[in-house]
């Protein structure tokens, strides 16, 4: 195979693996819940607390699932140089993570709900 078919073929099969690890962006909380509530002092103080916690939870959550697919980074690079040069077809060993990251997009999704509704009752950042 010349080697400038194989340079091509190499760069084709990176573009397809890096088009299929592109996701869309979850969707955003709609605009009303943005819009600020009026509760007693108290209430909204525990409720502040409460949103909190939620967003410490959710946080350390996606960690954990960030943790696991950086841990298949280093494989996943060695995979992909070892396809690029020698045998593109090994680029299917890759280990996409599609599991995590629908996680990661549920988490977030969440954390913006979290955050509109601190907003909502106006705490502190």
């Amino acid at each position: 195979m010349p080697l400038r078919l194989r340079t091509e073929l190499s760069l084709l099969c990176v573009a397809v693996v890096l088009l299929g690890c592109a996701r869309a962006a979850p969707k955003l909380p709609p605009v009303s819940a943005y819009s600020t509530v009026q509760v007693p002092e108290d209430e909204r103080l525990g409720k502040c607390q409460l949103l909190r916690s939620d967003l410490w939870e959710n946080n350390d959550k996606a960690g954990e699932f960030e943790a696991r697919i950086l841990g298949n980074r280093k494989s996943n690079q060695q995979i992909g140089y070892a396809a690029s040069v020698l045998f593109p077809p090994l680029m299917l060993a890759m280990e996409s993570n599609s599991e995590e990251k629908k996680h990661l997009d549920q988490l977030q999704v969440e954390r913006d709900v979290i955050f509109a509704d601190m907003k909502k009752y106006r705490c502190p950042q």
